[in-house]
């Protein structure tokens, strides 16, 4: 009777925990407002369902963006934008222009946004509870149900689970994901049933539909199966139509390897499920030219390509070679040519990898186009909670003891390894990418790394008196839960105070680090709070949401490329007022004038100010003026000029303490006239001498 009540009560208090945790990310949805890539992820999940067409946004999941756009599909009161007939919007869904589509969608049909993102959100919060869930799941059977559920609590207040938990994005999926798959195909190696391999090709396939990162899969089964193997334990064998019997020695490798090749065909069928059995990415209502965004042979790279990153100095990155088709372009194409899996999934998978070669990133002070092998290391390490990081150091104390012990320790390893074995392959792509945009992408290691935590408590249990045991587990939810309610309702924002706390982040990491787009909403409170009616504002935003939407009423500038649906109005004149700058923003990251200012951008900050506001028209190197250079070109210099603008008023002020910081995010800075001439036009003092 008691191992059964206490069974009954580990599953409840796991499920109150799992509520809470996604209680706690829904429940701020309507303080942060949008992040960037929601606005694609519902827009096109919508589409799955509505239309059963898959072009817009492939590469980020069909599973988490089928999940966020079910409820928009069933509601009445959603309306989608007229995607069929003689309209723009057509055109647009058409042309597979997931943004513009998104941006009527969002801003242009009178939907209740609020309400829309709640509904979209709260499905990937269902994920998030999943996967607290299952870390009390896997926890308790390596430690035990006390370990299980503290696991489990650390891991329902974790601020990076809680961010994504509460937006509808794909990396709450890929957690969940990596997670279920990995525990799944360790179940699996262990006892042979019809169940064991439902469930693991189920879960594989499931990965592979939530995020293209799932191909990291193949490797860490692969070890999974070699670990088992080193394992001189029998092999039990049950499967319908056949007497059950165990396998020893080396016979057991072709049963697994059989079980696996079953769980494998098992995972593509789930892959075509997910895409209705249906090969064609485009829909049956959808017109004959309606196609990718990009081109297939863009995404296939059917020829090499120099891809341009020049500053408006003119200086590139001499560095980064031509674009050529590697080992996902091959397979891609000769996957296409088979029909062997769907035309919108390969489709993502080659793009993502096209556009994972050289992305723009920040880093510390650092800008690159192809990143660092120390960005994700760092980025967990500013990151993760005071108590995230004890216990990776905990498990590094831990591991060495548990194999060096006896047979009870050294089975705990073994089981153990599993989650271990998946975070190291995670671990090592993630350094070896050139994707260094944000420490989502090591989202997945959290989930297993909770699991792994287990034998920190379970070794802690041994050494330690259970009272203080206890006394240090409550001491560490209490600190786990601090960290996450101190930063509430700005998950995202969590830095550790080895940094500064969260208002200290934004010189270390931005974009979806910190600065994703969310936040307007504090905005728009701090503005109406501190300024008054008519003052000036200038806001350089980094994100897919419309300030204009929460009555934001300020002068964009610097931010030419995040104007989603709105005119694209650059040098608009800057004068004194309220200054609000985003992180990503800030440091440049989607501009022209990226890194420090230079001697280069100077003189070619000088060359554009004459090019467009001397009295007298002044000609270009090409002999071209202000009044004769074509349309398209006109546009490109003077992008370049704001941007140099925009450098240079960072420049200026980067010594300058903010005089406020909004949601950890947004650097507030009153300036005056003298303030602006200052930055825009006087001579450089000594100290502000731009680089060489």
């Amino acid at each position: 009777m008691f191992p059964r009540l206490t069974r009954h009560l580990f599953f409840a208090a796991l499920c109150v925990l799992a509520a809470l945790h996604a209680w706690m990310a829904v429940s701020v949805s309507d303080r942060i407002g949008v992040t960037s890539d929601e606005i694609a992820h519902l827009t096109a999940g919508r589409s799955y369902w509505a239309e059963q067409d898959y072009r817009l946004q492939p590469e980020n999941g069909l599973l988490p963006q089928r999940l966020a756009g079910l409820p928009l599909a069933l509601s009445d009161d959603i309306r989608y934008p007229a995607i069929h007939g003689d309209t723009d919007a057509a055109r647009e869904w058409a042309n597979g222009s997931v943004w513009n589509v998104g941006a009527r969608f969002f801003y242009e049909s009178g939907n209740d946004l609020p309400a829309l993102l709640r509904q979209g959100r709260r499905m990937i919060a269902l994920l998030g509870a999943a996967c607290i869930v299952l870390i009390g799941l896997w926890a308790r059977q390596l430690a035990g149900p006390c370990i299980g559920l503290a696991v489990a609590t650390l891991a329902t207040f974790s601020p990076t689970l809680l961010a994504h938990a509460g937006i509808a994005t794909s990396d709450t999926a890929a957690g969940l994901g990596f997670l279920a798959a990995t525990a799944t195909w360790w179940r699996l190696c262990h006892r042979v049933t019809l169940a064991r391999i439902l469930c693991a090709g189920g879960a594989a396939g499931l990965l592979a539909l939530a995020k293209y990162s799932s191909v990291l899969f193949a490797p860490i089964a692969l070890l999974l199966l070699a670990l088992r193997l080193t394992r001189r334990a029998r092999l039990p064998v049950r499967l319908p139509g056949l007497a059950a019997f165990a396998t020893r020695g080396w016979r057991r490798a072709p049963a697994l390897l059989g079980a696996g090749v079953v769980s494998a065909l098992l995972a593509i069928a789930v892959i075509w499920a997910g895409y209705g059995f249906r090969y064609e990415a485009r829909g049956p209502r959808a017109p004959e030219t309606a196609r990718f965004d990009m081109a297939w042979d863009n995404v296939l790279i059917a020829s090499p390509e120099r891809t341009s990153f020049a500053q408006a100095d003119g200086t590139g990155y001499a560095d980064i070679p031509p674009l050529r088709p590697g080992v996902v372009q091959a397979f891609v194409r000769a996957a296409r040519d088979a029909r062997a899996l769907p035309e919108a999934w390969l489709y993502g998978l080659a793009f993502v990898d096209r556009n994972a070669r050289y992305r723009a990133g920040y880093l510390a002070g650092d800008w690159r186009m192809a990143g660092w092998a120390w960005f994700f290391p760092f980025a967990a390490l500013i990151k993760s909670t005071p108590v995230e990081l004890l216990l990776g150091l905990g498990v590094l104390a831990a591991w060495p003891v548990l194999l060096r012990g006896g047979r009870r320790d050294r089975r705990l390893a073994y089981h153990a390894a599993a989650p271990l074995l998946a975070m190291l392959v995670i671990g090592t792509a993630a350094t070896t990418s050139n994707l260094n945009i944000g420490h989502r992408h090591i989202l997945p290691l959290y989930p297993l790394g909770f699991v792994f935590a287990a034998i920190v408590f379970a070794r802690a249990a041994r050494l330690l008196h259970p009272r203080l045991g206890l006394a240090t587990t409550v001491v560490f939810i209490a600190a786990q839960a601090t960290a996450a309610t101190q930063v509430r309702p700005h998950y995202l924002a969590y830095f550790n105070p080895l940094v500064g706390g969260p208002d200290g982040g934004h010189r270390y990491l931005v974009d979806s680090s910190l600065d994703w787009g969310q936040g307007l909403p504090a905005v728009r409170a701090w503005l109406d709070k501190n300024t008054s009616a008519g003052d000036p504002v200038f806001l350089s935003y980094f994100g897919s949401d419309r300030p204009s939407r929460l009555d934001i009423r300020a002068t964009r500038f610097g931010d030419t490329y995040f104007r989603l649906g709105e005119p694209h109005v650059v040098l608009s004149q800057l004068t004194e007022g309220t200054y609000v700058f985003s992180a990503t923003m800030w440091q440049r990251v989607y501009t022209h004038v990226r890194g420090p200012w230079t001697h280069g951008l100077e003189r070619a900050f000088w060359r554009h100010h004459t090019f467009w506001l001397s009295p007298v028209p002044s000609a270009w190197e090409d002999g071209l003026t202000r009044e004769t250079a074509p349309a398209d070109l006109r546009m490109e210099r003077l992008i370049d000029y704001e941007h140099l603008r925009f450098g240079r008023l960072c420049h200026y002020l980067r010594t300058r303490r903010p005089d406020a910081i909004i949601a950890h995010q947004y650097l507030v800075f009153r300036l005056s006239s003298e303030d602006i001439y200052a930055a825009l036009f006087s001579p450089l003092s000594p100290h502000d001498q731009p680089a060489p």
